[in-house]
């Protein structure tokens, strides 16, 4: 019975072991508006009630997610997909009363509100070892 007991521990053991160790998935694309341009400023994110994984925007829309390195990819996993920081921020000047100082600074987003939320992006991705890549993203104007 003890060995009995024992085989059973040792499969159990080594099927929680081979279960957690899934495989990462690279995931890259490119977000884009629909007339072809590419975003530049931002940041793309998948994120689920465990993982947050995020993807600084190149000069040509391009983006390659990462965990706790770059580029390390992502576990498989169904993810909403949202862009943060699409945005413009520009400083007014300063004051008469304070020219030492800084004026507002005026934010202008880049993107529809819509695509800056989990919630309202409409954006997701079930992320599965071999999945078709490029993940790619179009999004609307403000």
């Amino acid at each position: 019975m003890n060995k009995y007991l024992l085989f059973q521990l040792l499969c159990l053991s080594g099927l929680v072991f081979f279960t957690g160790c899934k495989e990462n998935v690279s995931i890259f694309g490119k977000v884009v508006f629909p007339d072809g341009k590419p975003l530049q400023v931002g940041t793309v994110c998948f994120q689920n009630e465990i993982v947050v994984a995020t993807g600084d925007l190149q000069s040509d829309g391009s983006f390659r997610l990462g965990l706790e390195k770059k580029s390390s990819g992502l576990p498989p996993g169904f993810y909403q997909v949202y862009i943060s920081g699409a945005q413009n921020i520009e400083k007014t000047p300063p004051p008469k009363d304070n020219p030492e100082g800084w004026g507002d600074p005026i934010v202008t987003p880049l993107i529809h509100r819509k695509f800056m939320s989990p919630q309202t992006s409409g954006l997701s991705c079930d992320v599965v070892k071999g999945m078709k890549l490029p993940y790619n993203i179009t999004v609307e104007y403000p």
